[in-house]
């Protein structure tokens, strides 16, 4: 596998991720429920996990990958965090994750709640797939992928840094999903260069 291979499925990861995040919404105007939102960024992974089993040789259980990626969306969001300490737009979403960086004593619009609260969603969503992996291929690729789980607080963090807007694609903290994307294009990447024979990818 080339580097530039790499490259290329970590750009594909970083901008699908958008593109499923709002910027499908942005670019063509058809407003997206939260649902189908989810269920439109698993298509092209389903796509690209179905040309995979059936043409380059790799297990099958790489179709249940999207699946559970799916599942990972579904069991939480990460909006009320992805603002990093930044006054929201709107009333702070409600979320049950709101637990841990409360019990560890951080209020609600502060960096360290959201902080907090960003690698607990990130590690819910992650979660599926990190066990999908651990049955089907190991312990290396399911904790590779809880830390990118975890990761997703210092993506959207990074995106403080105020990157420029692209139009209708990601501006301000917009970005913290694109970077999420390409974090976990990456970390697959690191699975599949880790082991040529790995059986879900």
């Amino acid at each position: 596998m080339s580097v530039v291979l790499a490259g290329l499925f970590v750009l594909f990861s970083a901008v699908m991720w958008r593109l499923r995040g709002g910027a499908f919404t942005t670019l063509t105007g058809v407003r997206l429920g939260t649902d189908q939102a989810r269920i439109f960024g698993c298509v092209p992974a389903m796509v690209f996990a179905e040309v995979m089993a059936q043409n380059l040789g790799v297990s099958g259980w790489v179709r249940l990958g999207p699946l559970a990626v799916f599942a990972g969306l579904v069991e939480g969001g990460w909006a009320p965090f992805q603002e990093m300490g930044l006054m929201p737009a709107d009333m702070p979403e409600a979320s049950w994750m709101r637990w841990l960086p409360e019990r560890l004593g951080f209020k609600i619009g502060t960096l360290g709640h959201d902080f907090i609260g960003m690698m607990l969603a990130g590690y819910v969503c992650m979660a599926p797939l990190a066990m999908l992996v651990l049955l089907t291929a190991g312990l290396y690729g399911c904790v590779v992928l809880l830390l990118a789980g975890l990761g997703f607080a210092p993506c959207y963090l990074l995106a403080r840094l105020n990157f420029p807007a692209v139009k209708n694609f990601a501006e301000g903290q917009s970005w913290g999903e694109v970077f999420v994307g390409a974090l976990i294009g990456a970390a697959l990447m690191l699975i599949m260069y880790h082991s040529a024979g790995w059986s879900f990818l």
